[in-house]
């Protein structure tokens, strides 16, 4: 049985294989810390509108505690805490592949099934009020409100369970203390919810190996709640040399260097948290440095310029003994660039080139032997 919900439908256009993984209940390998802020501050305002007792998370750092402290204020300054909702964290689904959905349909059963868990919403005077917490640093722009997944099933699970009229589907950033509302008939909510449920069920019709191979490795593999079993299962078969056909071949390397490029981010971090440099065998120095840097100065742009300083550049190394080839104008970056120029030359013409540079320096993570 597959059970979407509006995360597993973004997930399908940036990773089917992922989307695919999620609805059908696999175990995930991962959890992206990035959500530990936001899942706990809907814990707390869950519970404090059950006023059950509310507990200081003890996962979070002090950083991520400051802000989970501040967004539950948030929530209650707005006065999110004083509105008489009727249901909280409530559960709905309903199969979409028979012939009449039936929210609150809980027991599993075969077919194509939605999910909604709303904040919260309320019922007055045949308006049904539908909330949703959001602790994110951006906000939606009220152009995509009318598009946005989540708001137009939500509304339409509602508007169905309860037989309303009209449907008032808020998002409340607590970042930024506003909220964003789309407040239509009931009909319009259903109406639009209608074409996407159809298209989940005819997407759930695909066979599954062909979803499963239809990976999109991107940023979002960051976050997704399968990237070690993922990743893990394409460099075995990078590994083994495994033949496949073009497609994908050209997945597998894109995969592979979205790895690379998480594994660069781990390691950067990881060295720039250094208090001192880790030398390794080969001579590159891992940690925090100053390293010098040289720049020809404006003065020597000239091209006329420019060429009377190679003149003087060059006779000079030609008398230190020096060939032809070392004194030669530098071309980057095949000759390693300008301080490996710098370094070939004798000294006399080291001190005449020197001398019309402008010096400097730049922090560097990671210094290279060539760098030395």
């Amino acid at each position: 049985m597959s059970y979407w919900r509006s995360t597993t439908v973004k997930w399908d256009s940036l990773c089917p294989r992922s989307s695919l993984w999620q609805r059908f209940g696999r175990e995930p390998s991962d959890d992206w810390a990035g959500y530990g802020v936001g899942r706990q501050v809907h814990a707390a305002i869950e519970a404090k509108l059950r006023c059950l007792p509310v507990e200081a998370p003890s996962s979070l750092t002090v950083v991520e505690l400051r802000d989970y402290v501040e967004l539950v204020e948030n929530a209650e300054t707005m006065g999110l805490l004083d509105l008489d909702h009727q249901s909280v964290e409530l559960t709905l689904r309903s199969p979409l592949d028979g012939e009449e959905r039936h929210w609150l349909t809980l027991k599993p059963s075969e077919g194509t099934h939605y999910s909604i868990t709303p904040d919260a919403f309320r019922v007055e005077d045949n308006v049904a009020y539908v909330d949703d917490w959001k602790t994110q640093q951006g906000l939606n722009a009220d152009a995509s409100l009318d598009d946005n997944v989540q708001a137009v099933t939500y509304g339409a699970a509602v508007a169905e369970l309860t037989g309303v009229e009209r449907v008032v589907f808020t998002f409340w950033n607590l970042r930024f203390k506003v909220g964003q509302q789309i407040d239509k008939p009931a009909g319009w909510f259903i109406a639009k919810a209608e074409k996407l449920w159809a298209a989940m069920v005819e997407r759930d019709k695909v066979p599954v190996a062909d979803i499963e191979a239809d990976f999109r490795p991107g940023e979002h593999c960051g976050r997704c709640p399968f990237r070690t079993d993922c990743l893990s299962e394409l460099v075995d078969d990078a590994l083994a040399g495994t033949e496949t056909d073009d497609r994908e071949l050209y997945r597998r390397w894109h995969a592979l260097r979205e790895l690379a490029s998480m594994a660069k981010r781990d390691v950067t971090a990881r060295v720039r948290a250094r208090t001192s440099v880790l030398e390794l065998e080969d001579g590159t120095q891992l940690g925090t440095q100053r390293i010098p840097t040289r720049a020809w100065s404006r003065k020597n742009a000239d091209v006329a310029v420019r060429g009377h300083l190679w003149q003087a550049i060059a006779a000079r190394a030609l008398t230190e003994g020096a060939d032809f080839s070392e004194v030669f104008e530098p071309k980057r970056p095949k000759s390693g660039g300008l301080m490996t120029w710098l370094a070939s030359l004798p000294e006399g013409a080291r001190d005449i080139a020197d001398k019309n540079l402008n010096h400097g320096d730049r922090q560097t993570l990671i210094k290279l032997p060539k760098e030395k």
